[in-house]
C-alpha cells in the first residue's frame, strides 16, 4: 500500500487543532427570521475561529503593505498578503460548505453563525417563523471531525495519474516546474465535482419529479462548493510549492507545467496591492 501524498489540506487539518473551540466567537445575535438548526460542533468552531484570525490578519497586512514605500520589504509584504488572501478563500469556503454538509443545509439561501455558536439559515424573503422552531431543542455535538477529513479522504484515492485536459503551454509562459502528485489529485477531484454538480443540474432542470429535482439541486449545490473549495485548496498547495507568492499570474499547462506570465500583469506593485484592498 503506497503512503497518501501530504498536502496543504493536512496542514490546514493541524492550523484548526490549535485553536481553541472555546474560544468566544464574534457573531451577531439571533434575529426574527432565523431558522435555528443547532449548534456549531467544536470542529467547526475552530474553523471559524481560525477564518476569523485569518481575516484580521489579512486587514492588517494589507494596510500595512499599501503604507510601505516600493521596494523589497513592499514586495515580501505583497507575497504575505496574496498568501493570506488565498488562504482566507479557501477557509471560508471550506467552512460554510462543513456546515452544510453537518446539517445538511445545501440548497439554503443563507447560513449564519449567531450567539454561543448557534447555526441557523434564513430566507431573507420570509420574516416569519413557525412556533415549533422557536421551541426546538438543539443538541450540541461533540464530534471533531470535520470537512476537512472527508476532503483529506477523498483526495487520497484519487489517481494523480488521471488523464485530464489542460490548457497548452503559451510563448509568453515561463515554466518554473511541475505540479506534484498530492496538488494534481486535488485539482483533479476538483475538475471531477465540478462535471458532476453540472451533471445534476441537468438532471434536476429535466425531471419531473419536484422532490427528486430539489434533491438533485441540493447535491449539485454541494459538489459545485466543495469543488470550489478544492480549487481554492489547489492554488494554495501549487503557489507554496513554489513560493509563487505575489506573482500576478500563475497557471498550470499541459503535463502539469506550473507557470507565470508577468506581461499579464497591468501596472506595478501598487495595482496589485488595490486589488487586494478591493479599491
Amino acid at each position: 500500500m503506497s503512503l497518501r501524498n501530504v498536502t496543504w489540506l493536512d496542514t490546514l487539518k493541524l492550523m484548526v487543532s490549535d485553536q481553541d473551540s472555546n474560544e468566544l466567537l464574534p457573531v451577531p445575535s439571533l434575529e426574527l427570521h432565523d431558522h435555528k438548526v443547532g449548534y456549531a460542533d467544536p470542529g467547526s468552531r475552530q474553523l471559524f475561529i481560525l477564518m476569523y484570525k485569518t481575516k484580521r490578519r489579512l486587514d492588517e497586512k494589507s494596510l500595512q503593505t499599501a503604507h510601505t514605500p516600493q521596494g523589497p520589504e513592499q514586495r515580501r509584504l505583497i507575497a504575505e498578503v496574496d498568501e493570506l488572501d488565498h488562504q482566507l478563500k479557501a477557509i471560508e469556503i471550506i467552512f460554510w460548505s462543513n456546515l452544510a454538509n453537518r446539517f445538511n443545509l445545501w440548497g439554503k439561501q443563507g447560513m449564519a453563525i449567531k450567539d454561543d455558536g448557534l447555526v441557523v439559515w434564513f430566507d431573507e424573503k420570509k420574516s416569519w417563523r413557525t412556533p415549533l422552531e422557536w421551541f426546538c431543542q438543539l443538541e450540541r455535538p461533540q464530534n471533531e471531525d470535520t470537512l476537512i477529513d472527508e476532503l483529506i479522504e477523498l483526495v487520497a484515492q484519487v489517481d494523480p495519474d488521471e488523464p485530464i485536459m489542460l490548457s497548452e503551454i503559451n510563448p509568453e509562459d515561463e515554466g518554473v516546474g511541475f505540479a506534484n502528485p498530492g496538488s494534481r489529485q486535488i485539482f483533479i477531484l476538483s475538475q471531477r465535482l465540478a462535471v458532476e454538480s453540472e451533471s445534476l443540474k441537468i438532471n434536476a432542470k429535466y425531471t419531473a419529479d419536484q422532490t427528486l429535482g430539489r434533491h438533485f439541486v441540493a447535491e449539485a449545490t454541494k459538489k459545485e462548493r466543495i469543488s470550489d473549495a478544492l480549487s481554492k485548496v489547489f492554488w494554495v498547495e501549487l503557489q507554496n510549492q513554489f513560493n509563487l507568492w505575489g506573482k500576478p499570474s500563475v497557471g498550470v499547462r499541459k503535463n502539469w507545467l506550473v507557470t507565470t506570465c508577468d506581461h499579464l500583469a497591468e501596472g506595478g506593485p501598487g495595482d496589485f496591492i488595490r486589488r487586494m484592498l478591493g479599491l
